[in-house]
């Protein structure tokens, strides 16, 4: 397990040992506890870096949590800083969602202060199999931290999600349960519809796609398609421009539609994300 990739455990072995026990089982709700329905009563104020783990918080969360995104959509997670107004945002919360993998750790001491004030801290990169993560090539031990664009990789983070917000209102946990069920059923269909579409548009004998952008490996895996890193591929005739310019590390404001081989694409969602760079790496095929 690499430096980057825990860096909150790194930060403070002791308080985290005992925070991250909130994305495990915590108490479990009574029978007749969970709340059919709406959820009636105050949401769990959840603080995420970035939309994407949002999106994944509100699938399953729902009406039951209350989202403060740090960096909007349509921006880069690169600009997330420290300052005493983010600090105070990630105290004044009581669960904190983030992806590790290196991606936070500009918040490390903010988090451990978030941490020592009783906010439950779920880091999603370590249950992430080690087996099923890529290196950004050329830096040995940095995990590519584009994990999102694997859905089947990607539902593996619902898990300490549901975890937490159940042990924060053990009466919601049946609401929460169901919901974090069905966001994994969509994710895996998700999964299936990828792969089923490459096969679907991929001649009988496919040219590898050639790509500068390395995170879209963990869309290639999961498409079943042949993917060549390619440096000099940018802005040549072996990688669509569009391809090479798409911001694979953010979600577009909700609304943004974007057409590739025929199908509209909303920009807004990971999973239109997925979609439309798939087909922008098919297209190339035709």
């Amino acid at each position: 397990m690499s430096r980057r990739r825990c860096f909150l455990h790194q930060a403070t072995a002791v308080v985290l040992a005992v925070v991250m026990a909130g994305c495990r089982r915590g108490a479990e709700p009574t029978a007749g506890s969970s709340v059919a329905g709406p959820l009636v009563g105050a949401p769990v104020r959840v603080v995420v870096p970035t939309p994407l783990l949002a999106e994944l918080v509100k699938r399953v969360g729902l009406g039951g949590v209350e989202i403060d995104v740090l960096v909007p959509a349509g921006e880069s997670p690169a600009g997330l800083q420290r300052t005493g107004p983010v600090e105070s945002r990630l105290v004044a919360a009581e669960l904190v969602v983030v992806l590790g993998l290196g991606q936070e750790e500009v918040l490390a001491p903010s988090l451990v202060r978030a941490a020592e004030a009783g906010v439950v801290i779920c880091e999603i990169g370590p249950v992430l199999p080690a087996a099923q993560l890529l290196e950004v090539p050329g830096e040995p031990g940095r995990i590519d931290p584009h994990v999102w664009l694997d859905p089947a990789l990607w539902l593996l983070a619902i898990a300490p999600i549901e975890e937490a917000l159940c042990r924060l209102r053990p009466e919601w946990a049946g609401e929460f349960r169901k919901q974090a069920h069905a966001g994994r059923f969509e994710l895996d269909e998700m999964a299936r519809v990828l792969r089923s579409r490459a096969q679907t548009m991929l001649p009988p004998d496919p040219k590898p796609v050639r790509s500068s952008r390395p995170g879209l490996r963990y869309l290639a895996r999961a498409a079943g398609v042949e993917l060549v890193l390619d440096p000099s591929a940018v802005g040549a005739s072996t990688e669509r421009p569009e391809l090479a310019a798409l911001a694979l590390d953010l979600l577009q404001p909700s609304g943004t539609k974007v057409v590739a081989n025929a199908l509209e694409h909303d920009l807004g969602t990971v999973d239109g994300l997925r979609g439309y760079a798939l087909d922008l790496m098919l297209e190339w095929q035709n």
